[in-house]
């Protein structure tokens, strides 16, 4: 592969899959063929103008965004009949401010953490129109850290440093673009002052932190990059670093990227270099998972990874949506914890039951294995959701509301095979 915006390295590696999919240039009902999507990562130094755009956050939340931002909570999804009942932690999590002048329902969502019996989420101020931190010890105590509110949620992730826990979170200058950014530690339990800012060499917008006893993985923006998958300066809104902190240097990771589809837009030709948006960020150890986000008009594909710090991405899972689907499905909130690399699934589908095909699975991170939580964690397909995270051998999620299940209980699931709408004629490769 060649292609003057995204130059080959020694790093470059390819993921291809082979797969059954709708061809969805014929925007009527499809046939299928057989092809082969090829992603490709590779070192390139690029990145975007607005991380946290309408693509990435429409499908996830629809109307019910608006509601959730004047603290209005769904009711926690039932547990079985045999089981604990799940417990509301608070009542007005919420999202915003609004990512669209045109609907305020496009808004930035809150989103749960937990590491070692802690947990941190943000919480909607309705004096103030921002957003506070809000933590909750092992021992079950909710507290607000006496630090500064935030225009938008926190995009906060827990880690270990040494003996104790840590949060890290960024502040933005613009919380709509995530301009402006700096990284910013925590630790647990806080006190006043605690907070500091993490100096990162190399300057730049930097933002959706995570951490692991002193390493940090986060991305940095350029103000070259954009999200229109056919601008000449391609469609990778952000860049991935790794930082050891001391006297190193951030150094770059590397991302998958199509490889592109011949042809003009108009030709439904697809462009080489495009990532999409990077959300979920999550790091345990020497491994990372994130998800990507990438939509064209009508359609759209969200991505799940999992990636050993110095190596390329590996495909995990993968969904695609057409014209007619409820809003754009989305992995939401990955963490590897225990062997495990967890995910939800927003399937928002087109027809199909009430609940869709909605799903908490984890997926082995060394074998073919996956399962699937026997919990609903929506009432309807268009229902909120924002994240879901394993808490020891329960579950907190953030649906306008934070609600902990205590107890979770899996079975066995035939490991989900990627989905594309990449064809012949229309690529979405």
């Amino acid at each position: 592969m060649t292609d003057d915006r995204y130059p080959s390295t020694e790093d470059e590696q390819s993921v291809h899959l082979d797969v059954a999919y709708p061809d969805a240039s014929a925007r009527r009902l499809p046939r299928y063929y057989d092809h082969r999507l090829v992603v490709t990562a590779d070192m390139a130094n690029t990145s975007s103008i607005r991380p946290r755009s309408a693509m990435r956050l429409r499908s996830i939340l629809g109307t019910a965004c608006l509601a959730a931002s004047l603290a209005f909570a769904l009711p926690a999804a039932p547990a079985p009949a045999d089981g604990p009942a799940p417990v509301v932690l608070d009542a007005r999590s919420g999202c915003g401010p609004a990512l669209d002048t045109q609907g305020a329902e496009d808004c930035v969502p809150s989103t749960a953490a937990a590491y070692d019996g802690w947990s941190a989420w943000s919480r909607a101020d309705p004096a103030t129109g921002q957003f506070e931190l809000v933590t909750r010890s092992p021992a079950g105590v909710i507290s607000t850290p006496a630090v500064r509110q935030r225009a938008a949620p926190f995009d906060v992730e827990l880690g270990p440093h040494g003996s104790s826990v840590v949060a890290v979170y960024s502040r933005c200058a613009n919380a709509l673009t995530d301009a402006g950014c700096g990284i910013y530690e925590l630790p647990l339990p806080a006190s006043p002052s605690s907070e500091r800012r993490l100096d990162i060499p190399g300057g730049g917008s930097v933002h959706e932190p995570a951490i692991w006893n002193g390493i940090i993985v986060f991305l940095r923006r350029d103000d070259h990059g954009n999200e229109d998958v056919y601008s000449p300066q391609g469609a990778r809104p952000d860049s991935l670093l790794e930082w050891q902190g001391a006297r190193r240097k951030p150094s770059y990771l590397s991302l998958p990227h199509s490889r592109g589809v011949k042809g003009s837009p108009s030709e439904s030709g697809w462009p080489r270099g495009l990532t999409g948006v990077i959300s979920g960020l999550t790091l345990n150890g020497s491994s990372i998972a994130y998800t990507t986000a990438v939509a064209d008009g009508d359609f759209s594909m969200s991505t799940l990874w999992l990636q050993q710090l110095g190596h390329a991405p590996r495909l995990i899972d993968q969904v695609a949506a057409g014209a007619g689907n409820v809003c754009d499905p989305r992995f939401l909130s990955p963490v590897i914890d225990r062997g495990w690399l967890y995910a939800y699934l927003h399937d928002c589908p087109a027809g199909g039951g009430p609940l869709g095909d909605d799903r908490f699975t984890r997926y082995s991170v060394s074998g073919d294995r996956a399962e699937r939580a026997d919990h609903s964690f929506i009432h309807h397909i268009d229902d909120q959701i924002f994240s879901v995270v394993p808490y020891d051998d329960g579950v907190i999620w953030d649906n306008g509301a934070v609600d902990l299940l205590a107890r979770l209980t899996w079975r066995p699931l035939a490991r989900p095979v990627p989905a594309t709408f990449c064809t012949r004629a229309d690529a979405f490769c």
